[in-house]
């Protein structure tokens, strides 16, 4: 990450806000990077969420255009399984980690592997 990234990592992180998201709010990101496997071991973390409750929140950005889809308002960055068992538990409410500001492709990228460092990016030689 060069100097100009950080310092945009930075303006974003504190423009966050700590809050509770309608589930139903929540839209995936098409342009996510880990797409495959996402469900992998769902079971597990829908027992660590029934045993502990969630841990780590998870990250969304408000959407650009909410004339165009109403139902809708909140696009995730990161922690989509961690969405998908709050959906699979019937969980109404999910704790997240708010930007208020609508993310650039880039920005979203920036800041989803700086929650999750280990997360691969497209095009590099490592295995899945």
């Amino acid at each position: 990450m060069n100097k100009n990234e950080r310092s945009n990592l930075m303006r974003l992180i504190n423009k966050t806000q700590n809050s509770m998201v309608k589930v139903s709010e929540v839209r995936l990101n098409i342009n996510q990077i880990k797409r495959k496997n996402f469900a992998k071991n769902i079971d597990s973390l829908i027992k660590s969420i029934q045993a502990y409750g969630l841990l780590q929140p998870i990250g969304v950005s408000r959407l650009s255009n909410l004339k165009d889809d109403k139902h809708y308002k909140w696009e995730i960055i990161w922690g989509r399984r961690r969405l998908f068992a709050f959906e699979l538990l019937g969980l109404e409410d999910i704790p997240a980690i708010i930007f208020d500001d609508t993310l650039t492709k880039k920005e979203i990228e920036i800041v989803s592997l700086a929650e999750s460092p280990q997360t691969k990016l497209p095009g590099t030689n490592d295995e899945d």
